[in-house]
């Protein structure tokens, strides 16, 4: 329920709606919310199965510098 309740969060800007949420950065199994790694793969793997793009694209971070680099990189190209 919580991933589907991120992926559905728009936020609007000059008239035009954006998702809120592009996407999930995680270590799963470093001290993280362990469930919340098995509801964003379910909804992956539901996603792929149906054809459909998943509704919060889950990117798995190797260390913290990587997700930081990856985070900085993202916030400048919007």
């Amino acid at each position: 329920a919580t991933v589907r309740f991120l992926a559905n969060q728009y936020v609007e800007h000059d008239g035009e709606r954006h998702k809120f949420f592009a996407g999930c950065l995680g270590i799963f199994g470093h001290g993280n919310v362990a469930g919340i790694g098995q509801a964003l793969l379910q909804d992956e793997v539901e996603a792929y199965e149906a054809g459909v793009e998943p509704g919060l694209p889950y990117v798995l971070g190797r260390n913290e510098q990587a997700m930081v680099h990856t985070a900085v990189a993202y916030a400048r190209q919007r």
